[in-house]
């Protein structure tokens, strides 16, 4: 789009670079969208299969590790234990501790795939170490092991796009709206910068 030079006589920026600015900041705001969306979509869907105590269960081991959850209260310990590619071998134990609740029922894990397997199928056994012989059994289940940290610096990669792309897209609306209200600024009459100076009075003799 050109236009007319404005009434200073200076061609005022298109306004097509508002348009700029506004598909600057909608694109730095995609990244952040699409990683709150998975987030939420992850957290809806996230779903824990519970086994029994007394026996083992398969596990289907992609990618990613595949964590073992109970419900134990933590005065016991559970031990797991599964069939991997170097035969029977322990679980890892997470490096962090992680409590969530899906539904009513609250999950504490406590042990990880080991990240050597291979994607496949496992069978993994859990003991628990009970602290009293009346002490009832706890529920066991597993899920995909939740990577809090990859998600915690998706965020705040996704927000430093989106901080850039709004300073980046003002920077533009703000500079182009200083041009524009320069280019119709009246202009000023032309003649002196100062007016000229009084004719010189009578001398006191004259």
């Amino acid at each position: 789009m050109t236009e007319p030079a404005g009434t200073s006589g200076k061609r005022p920026p298109s306004l097509w670079w508002f348009a700029v600015a506004a598909v600057v900041l909608v694109v730095g705001l995609v990244p952040f969208g699409w990683v709150l969306a998975n987030t939420i979509e992850g957290v809806a869907g996230y779903e824990v299969h519970d086994f029994s105590a007394r026996e083992s269960t398969t596990l289907e081991v992609d990618d990613d590790q595949v964590a073992v959850f109970t419900t134990y209260d933590g005065l016991g310990t559970v031990r797991c234990q599964g069939e991997g590619p170097e035969g029977t071998e322990p679980l890892d134990h997470p490096s962090t501790s992680l409590h969530l609740s899906v539904g009513s029922v609250s999950w504490s894990r406590v042990a990880v795939t080991p990240e050597h397997w291979d994607a496949g199928r496992y069978a993994v056994s859990c003991n628990v170490v009970s602290p009293g012989p009346d002490s009832q059994l706890p529920l066991l289940g597993y899920a995909d092991n939740p990577s809090i940290m990859s998600t915690v610096i998706a965020f705040a990669i996704a927000v430093a796009i989106a901080v850039l792309a709004a300073v980046i897209a003002l920077a533009i609306a703000i500079a182009v709206g200083v041009k524009r209200y320069k280019a119709n600024r009246p202009r000023l009459p032309d003649g002196p910068a100062f007016p000229p100076s009084p004719p010189p009075g009578p001398t006191p003799n004259g």
